[in-house]
């Protein structure tokens, strides 16, 4: 649901009372948006996955290399499965003779129709298991599913890979995600789709891009809410986890703005001064986030009514003003 926060316009009055400034609260409209850290990944990020078991034999990168999809990442030995690679190529090939022998045969009517289709048969069935074989022979190459840079290769030649082993993992430099959590009060502020402003402000970075996806679920550690935002990255420079600063422009929302000079701390509590009928009340409020060099008044105070924001600790409740 949207809001609409009110700036206050300050009109400067001068009291007879030791020079006190005021101001008469009234409405304008404000920019709200929420800020939280979030931190990057890359939003393509690719784990590569032995399909075999086998020993690393070659490693063709380095962590931090520049990858092509389809290179070979890492090639793997498996004497077993070269055997039977063996094994079924004799057979794939003794049953393409004999098949082409009876064919002959048939083409001068010497053998039936069925004699010969048991031939051809026997020659189909061993040329499929010799793909098969030949596949997962190819296997043993190691790939890369996209393209970009390469990295958490942590295998060495000699080791040996199991059949589902992560060996590496590929990612796109381009496209980045960012995973952050915002408080509850503002999830039904924002909407898959919003604009979202990174700020990398150590590398003196700025990015922008849009949420694409908001969890339902709230975090019950942290009483917060998890939400990714992706955007193109434009620099070199950006890499996985690195911390960053992620603003979401809103909706302007409704509520009261006061200076940070008209506000005084008493018990831990927060008060604020203001004039009613000649003299000065003290008034308890609750304050939101902080906007340059006001305070959002969540509760506490009403438009029209004269705000001191000067000179705090020199006046006191009930004094009457000029």
């Amino acid at each position: 649901m949207k809001k609409i926060f009110f700036l206050f316009i300050l009109t400067i009055t001068l009291t007879n009372a030791s020079n006190l400034e005021t101001l008469t609260i009234m409405g304008e409209k404000v920019p709200h948006w929420v800020e939280y850290t979030a931190k990057t990944s890359y939003a393509d990020k690719v784990d590569i996955i032995s399909e075999e078991p086998g020993y690393v034999k070659v490693i063709n990168f380095k962590n931090g290399d520049n990858i092509k999809k389809g290179d070979i990442v890492v090639v793997l030995e498996n004497r077993e499965l070269f055997i039977e690679e063996g094994q079924a190529r004799k057979a794939l090939e003794m049953d393409e003779i004999t098949y082409k022998k009876y064919e002959k045969l048939y083409s001068k009517e010497l053998i039936s129709e069925s004699e010969l289709f048991t031939y051809r048969q026997n020659y189909l069935e061993s040329k499929k298991d010799y793909n098969l074989i030949e596949k997962r022979v190819d296997d043993l190459k190691i790939r890369a599913q996209v393209s970009g840079i390469v990295g958490n290769i942590e295998v060495e030649i000699g080791n040996k890979i199991e059949a589902g082993n992560k060996i590496a993992s590929t990612a796109s430099r381009s496209l980045m995600e960012v995973t952050g959590y915002i408080p509850t009060e503002e999830i039904n502020n924002i909407r898959v789709n919003d604009a979202i402003d990174i700020n990398f402000s150590e590398l003196k970075i700025k990015e922008k891009g849009r949420i694409t996806e908001i969890n339902p679920f709230v975090d019950e550690k942290i009483k917060k809410y998890r939400i990714k935002g992706t955007f193109e990255n434009s620099t070199p420079y950006l890499l996985d986890n690195i911390y960053t600063n992620v603003q979401i422009n809103i909706s302007p929302e409704t509520g009261i703005l006061i200076p940070k000079s008209s506000i005084i701390y008493y018990d831990l509590e927060t008060y604020a001064y203001v004039i009613k009928d000649g003299v000065v009340n003290r008034k308890k409020i609750t304050l939101g986030r902080e906007v340059k060099d006001q305070f959002i008044v969540l509760s506490g105070l009403e438009i029209g009514e004269t705000l001191i924001i000067n000179d705090l600790y020199n006046i006191t409740r009930g004094q009457k003003i000029n």
